[in-house]
Formats: C-alpha cells, structure tokens, sequence
C-alpha cells in the first residue's frame, strides 16, 4: 500500500506500514452480525471471573474487581495488545536492522481461541524509528476512545440495538518493545531502566526490595511528562522517559501498572539460563561434582513423561557452557523443562549442605510461583474412562501414576492410581482408585519425596482361579 496521509501536521508514509481498522468493518448490519456470530458472543456474553478464590487470569485479580469499567461491567470487552519485532532474513546477515519488522497483535479476553487474535499493524523498523509507536496507535486508540464512551459501540444484532463497552487492559512484550510502548528509555545504557520504579543503575544492581526503591505513579509519570515538554533542554535522561504514551489517552489505560513483565524473556530466557548455566560451571569445573558426559547423559536418558516430552533440553556442549553470554541457547519450554528436572537429573551427585545447590532449589520454587497456572478438564469423563487417562491442570494421568492425596501434617501422603473410573449416577464425577504408598522422607538434595509400596509378584497359577474377574461370581 503506498500512499501519504497527513497525521497531525506531519506527512506520513504508509508504504512501509499496514495497519488494521477493526471498527470500520462493522459499518453494515451483516457485519454486525457475522461478527457478533464469530467473536463478539463467545468474548462478551461468557464471563469466566472464578467463584472459588483462585486466580486463573486477568478476571480474578483485584485489578479487574476494582476497575471502573468492568467492576460495573464485567462483559466489556477486554483489549490486549501484543508487540514484538522479528527478523525476516538472516539475523546474521548485513541487512539485519533495514528487514527488521514491527509486529502488533490486538487480542480479546478469550484470548487461547486463535479467531480471537487479530493482527493489528505491521512496520519496518526504520519507520518505526522515524515516527515512533505513537503515530502507529494512534487510530487505534481513537476507536478505542469509542468503546470507552458511557454509551459504548452501538451494533445491530438480529434487529436489536446492542451497546458494546471496552477498554484496553495491558500491552504485553519483551522488556524493549514495554519500554518502547511506553515511551520510556531503551536499553542498558539508560540511567534509569525501570518501568516500574526511578531506581537508577546503581540501585538496581545492589538493592533487591521492592520497598528499596521510588515506584513510579500515574500522576508522577504525567507531571514528568509535562516537565519534559516545556523544558527548554532536553532532560529524559532525569525521569528515563522519552516522550508521552499515546496508550495514556484512554479513559482507563495507562502505561504505569499497564505494562506487565514477561516472565517467558525474563526467566525462562534470562535469569534461569543464566543461573543453571552457571551452576553447572560451579559443579563441574569448580567442584567437580560430576562431568559433562554425566549431563548429557542425564539430559538424554531422562524420562521426561507425557507433559514434556516434546520440550525435552538439547544436549550442553562445552561450546555453549564456556561462551561469553549467559544464555544455554535453549527455547523457554526447554529452558523451563531443564530447571524442574535438574535435581532428580544430577542431585544424587551434589552434596546437600552446597550452598549454592540450595540457593539454586530456592530459586525453582520461585520460578514455580511464577508460572503458577490454573488449568481445566479437557477430556469428557466417560472418553477418560474408555482411554483409561485423562489430564488435569495439564498433567496426564493413568494407572501406576503417583498422586498427592493429601498429609498427616509433617509428611505428604501418596498413592498410585489402580483404575479411572465414573460415578455410575453422576457420569460427570471422575474418580480414581488408588493404593495407599508410605512416604518415607524429604529428599531437600534431590526436591523430592522418597516413597515406598508393596509389590508382590505372583505367577498365574498361583492364583486361586486363573478365570478373569468378570465371569467369576463372589459370595458376599
């Protein structure tokens, strides 16, 4: 599409530039319907906010309790934008920066159904560093504004008038593009990094508490602003921002609290990389604790179960553990999958008083807590019943599985699953049928639990009858 169209004064180009209009496709009565019939119905007309106290996304929290928008409205529409840059040549190449491209994604409160997930805008990045994130989302936000009126977006389906509400709630991405959206400064050089807080980059490096440091506000956020715009010289590198957040002109958004961490790029593919990686330094160089032949054989032998069979970690090589950056060039599931399983992987050969293995423990229940997930039964009960599995919470269970059912107050009680069975009057009621195990001890070298279950062995005709259970008739 090459055209030029004047944006506030300015001329814009738009050959480099494809943006989406949501809206203006709702202009006829068809429209309406079709995407009432597609989208609008599934997202609006089924609130999922839990009654049981736990927190399974966005609709649970206190911030949505307490929003004025969905706190009087709970089937707004809830709007959340993705952004992120790929590289569409060789990321190696000399061409890298001029083939780099901007990508943003408009989504919905449904957000695992893909119908729900619509591209927004797609730019190069030398547009984007020409006229910035702003001139992008500015039509955006202008429909946006329509949403967030009182009476909403009037649409006509089958014949009646509906009023339709929303609002932007949060714009997710790596650390770059949140700061970027957000208007604030970019990359490690910044004297202060943080979206979050004004700490500068000498706190940042020796406090690490929350009350250490300045949070930023909304209002100081907009009085920083102002300042900076009337200033006669440039002073961003005092608040580490460099311009207004168009995202700010919404009735209820805003960048501060409106720009959420992203734990896959932050954990998974940072500080977890580069904390196993150097353990595994630590242990095997230092320490000699064990070898690399000994993890790689670990990392290839390891029974990873249905879950994360295919996230199974590439092998290490001493290229990758001795390289100058803090990554293992894992994926973030492989990355995730690699950090649950390490200690029953290699925690038979480190000793349980190593301060830093037990610094390390602590760090995956933290990182559990991090990517804590509320998940729901997938499978119809009497299709578990005639597979003989099913998953929960996205574990999969079968018979010989183990499961926690529950403790005595110093130890968990564990027992394998015998039978997946129904409630013959409630077909919807799953049961399992298990055999009780004793849990021995706390393994805090290998964080797990050590358990014990009798197993006798017993040839057929040992048995009283060898006939099978269902054509044998049992007296009471």
């Amino acid at each position: 599409m090459r055209a030029c169209k004047i944006l506030h004064g300015k001329h814009w180009e738009k050959e480099n530039v494809q943006l989406a209009k949501p809206f203006e496709e709702l202009s006829t009565e068809a429209s309406q319907r079709q995407a009432y019939k597609e989208l609008f119905g599934l997202v609006v007309e089924n609130t999922h906010q839990r009654q049981d106290g736990m927190i399974a996304d966005f609709c649970d929290g206190q911030v949505f309790k307490e929003h004025p928008l969905f706190s009087r409205d709970p089937h707004a529409l809830q709007i959340i934008l993705y952004y992120d840059e790929v590289e569409v040549v060789n990321p190696l190449g000399s061409k890298t920066s001029k083939h780099k491209v901007g990508i943003l994604i408009q989504n919905s409160n449904s957000n695992s159904i893909l119908k729900a997930i619509q591209l927004l805008a797609v730019a190069k990045r030398p547009v984007i560093q020409k006229y910035g994130c702003n001139e992008i989302l500015r039509t955006l936000m202008m429909q946006i504004d329509e949403l967030e009126q009182d009476g909403g977006c009037q649409l006509i389906i089958n014949g009646r008038k509906r009023s339709f509400s929303g609002t932007l709630i949060f714009v997710s991405g790596d650390n770059l593009a949140s700061q970027e959206i957000g208007g604030f400064k970019i990359g490690g050089a910044a004297s202060f990094k943080c979206r979050v807080c004004m700490g500068n980059a000498i706190e940042v490096a020796s406090k690490f508490k929350e009350d250490d440091f300045q949070l930023r506000t909304r209002e100081m956020y907009n009085q920083n602003c102002i300042e900076i715009e009337n200033a006669e010289e440039d002073i961003t590198q005092q608040y580490g921002i460099n311009q207004r957040s168009i995202p700010n002109l919404s009735r209820y958004f805003h960048v501060v609290g409106g720009l959420p961490g992203d734990a896959m790029h932050d954990v998974l593919e940072g500080l977890l990389q580069y904390e196993v990686k150097e353990f595994l330094k630590y242990a095997m160089y230092e320490k000699r604790f064990l070898t690399l032949d000994n993890l790689k054989t670990s990392i290839r032998d390891f029974d990873y179960g249905y879950p994360d069979a295919a996230n199974k970690p590439s092998l290490i090589s001493s290229k990758k553990l001795n390289s100058g950056t803090n990554s293992l060039k894992q994926r973030a599931s492989q990355m995730w999958c690699l950090g649950r399983f390490l200690p029953l992987m290699i925690g038979s050969r480190i000793p349980g008083d190593d301060e830093k293995w037990q610094l390390f423990i602590i760090l995956l229940e933290i990182v559990s807590i991090i990517f804590a997930e509320m998940h729901y039964i997938l499978h119809y009960p009497l299709t578990m019943v005639r597979a003989n599995w099913c998953i929960v919470n996205r574990t999969k269970y079968k018979k010989c599985v183990a499961v926690y059912i529950g403790g005595d107050g110093l130890l968990p009680k564990f027992a394998t699953i015998e039978e997946i069975v129904t409630v013959p009057a409630k077909e919807n009621t799953i049961c399992f049928v298990l055999k009780q195990l004793e849990t021995l001890s706390y393994d805090n070298h290998t964080h797990s639990y050590r358990v014990r279950g009798d197993v006798e062995v017993k040839r057929q005709t040992d048995l009283v009858t060898f006939r099978p259970l269902h054509i044998v008739t049992m007296d009471n």
